[in-house]
């Protein structure tokens, strides 16, 4: 390599290091003069994260600034009202991060919210039955009309499909679990094609095609989920 390629890669080094260290600089006097503000520019965030909810509170609990100048927050905690994470819709949620870290620079140059890191997350979400059947339409399944029912403590799932020119109707009743910490599976406990009991070798490969039903993977702050409990119409998806 020749020593002017060695002098130019240098030179390009040093002007990275050196703008960074001023946008951190930068950051930083801002942190240590109004720590109000890192507050406001997280509160922006969360609003685009979640798409503009309805309603939106966050609450931040007292953090040492020298811990806030490398965006560690002890504890926040937020509720909001019909909201999109990700590509579900959520009907309400209540959310308790405890030891979040993120990123300050993705924050003062873009205003988007990076998690770096997250102790636990205790919290409480709502769907509802519209905006769970509208996830799994969005999956494609070669099956015509697949709806779930969400009743109080129970689960049912409808679709029609067509095989050897026949439109036959699924009808099934059954159980959500919780796999792999953040993924929803519904299992059918009895199936049905036609109103006659079909093998179980059958409710096997329609559970693989709808499983899993929520896959919580991407969102940033659900790490385990501990409890899920259904109400008339609504899923309630619980970490506590």
């Amino acid at each position: 390599m020749s020593k002017l390629v060695i002098k130019l890669t240098l030179f390009f080094i040093l002007i990275n290091i050196n703008v960074f260290s001023s946008e951190n600089r930068g950051f930083f006097q801002e942190i240590m003069k109004d720590p109000n503000s890192l507050k406001g520019k997280v509160t922006k965030a969360f609003e685009k994260y979640f798409k503009s909810p309805d309603k939106l509170k966050i609450k931040f609990y007292p953090t040492k600034k020298k811990s806030l100048m490398r965006g560690y927050f002890d504890r926040i905690d937020v509720t909001f009202q019909n909201a999109q994470v990700k590509v579900l819709q959520i009907e309400n949620a209540s959310i308790q991060f405890f030891g979040l870290k993120i990123n300050l620079l993705k924050l003062y140059k873009s205003g988007q919210l990076r998690i770096k890191d997250l102790k636990e997350a205790k919290f409480r979400i709502k769907i509802s039955e519209k905006a769970l059947n509208d996830a799994i339409f969005r999956k494609k399944l070669p099956l015509k009309n697949p709806r779930l029912k969400i009743g109080n403590g129970v689960l049912a799932f409808k679709a029609h499909f067509r095989t050897l020119f026949i439109k036959s109707l699924v009808d099934t009743k059954g159980r959500l679990l919780v796999k792999e910490k953040s993924k929803v599976f519904f299992y059918p406990d009895r199936l049905k094609l036609n109103h006659l009991p079909i093998p179980g070798f059958v409710k096997k490969v329609i559970s693989n095609k709808i499983n899993p039903i929520i896959n919580l993977d991407d969102f940033d702050f659900i790490k385990e989920i501990s409890e899920i409990d259904l109400s008339d119409g609504y899923i309630e998806l619980i970490n506590k």
